[in-house]
């Protein structure tokens, strides 16, 4: 069966599962701390904060990309691009049994020569 055989059309995104805030399972993580999914008019917002001293960082606000799992309209996952100028980060996520996973892709645009950085992080409400 190809993978978008079972997609439903014409019903929204139930995104109640990826929404709330979520806080990173490693305390001691040096990344991404934490991440707040809201909904605004049907849309998907993302707000992730940065390890940082004395406040987290706060990358702002963003309209992400909300993916159901085959036959659902329930949310299970969203894609978020943060650009940065010089640093771009790319976030993709999936929700199961109350765990976000979010891995992120960072690249570097600004001739320094630095390589493309890949995480992975557990996150819990």
């Amino acid at each position: 069966m190809r993978a978008d055989a079972k997609q439903l059309a014409g019903a929204p995104a139930d995104l109640a599962p990826l929404l709330g805030t979520w806080s990173n399972t490693n305390p001691q993580t040096d990344y991404i701390i934490k991440i707040i999914a809201t909904e605004r008019n049907g849309a998907l917002l993302i707000r992730a904060y940065g390890s940082s001293s004395p406040e987290p960082a706060d990358w702002g606000e963003v309209e992400a990309n909300a993916y159901v799992a085959g036959g659902t309209t329930k949310a299970a996952g969203f894609h978020a691009r943060y650009d940065f100028g010089a640093l771009q980060t790319e976030l993709a996520a999936n929700e199961k049994l109350g765990i976000l996973v979010v891995q992120s892709y960072t690249s570097f645009d600004d001739g320094s020569g630095r390589l493309g950085n890949f995480a992975r992080e557990f996150f819990h409400r």
